[in-house]
């Protein structure tokens, strides 16, 4: 693949996550969320 569109999708797989943890944090606002590598 592509350099570039490797870089694409890590930012997506990223994002994704991040997506995740906001809808969690929706529901509910005291759960606690540590950041893991990927």
């Amino acid at each position: 693949m592509k350099p570039h569109l490797e870089e694409a999708w890590r930012l997506l797989r990223l994002a994704e996550r991040d997506i995740k943890a906001f809808e969690v944090l929706k529901k509910a606002p005291d759960v606690h969320l540590s950041i893991t590598a990927c």
